[in-house]
């Protein structure tokens, strides 16, 4: 297995794999249909496109034997006045779950963020993601803020 950034080439070729995990991801952690997971997925999938292009996404992947097994979108930003690291997406494929996949892509973002000066990382997880709740407390992420909703 290998990481490294993916540019706008390497995003071309793993694009179909890409978009497969971003559908996975929003169908295991959203409450949503396949058509409105695709739906969603198609979108990113473009804005991703345009940040890598503009250089504004750091995009790592994992690679196994020429496959896609993993990706990680991350990109900087301003949180209250402290610049950090935000993961946008994180996603492994099901068959490689639970190798530390998903902790070295999180490894590799760590040391993107420290060589650019940031000190923090954050992300948003799904409440009903009790795995990905798991993995990002081993992973010594904590709970900052709570991003609630009233649905009407």
């Amino acid at each position: 297995m290998i990481y490294e950034e993916l540019n706008l080439s390497d995003y071309t070729m793993y694009r179909k794999k890409i978009l497969s995990l971003f559908i996975d991801t929003f169908l295991s952690n959203f409450t949503m249909d396949r058509k409105e997971a695709v739906l969603i997925g198609s979108e990113r999938i473009e804005l991703l496109e345009k940040y890598i292009s503009n250089g504004t996404a750091l995009v790592i992947g994992c690679i196994d034997d020429d496959e896609l097994i993993g990706v990680v979108w991350a990109y900087e930003h301003i949180f209250f006045g402290e610049s950090r690291m935000h993961v946008n997406f994180l996603a492994v494929d099901d068959k490689f779950r639970n190798q530390g996949v998903g902790k070295g892509l999180l490894l590799v973002v760590e040391e993107r963020a420290r060589k650019s000066g940031l000190t923090s990382i954050d992300l948003f997880v799904s409440e009903m993601n009790d795995a990905g709740l798991k993995f990002y407390s081993n992973n010594e992420f904590k709970t900052e803020r709570r991003y609630l909703r009233k649905k009407l």
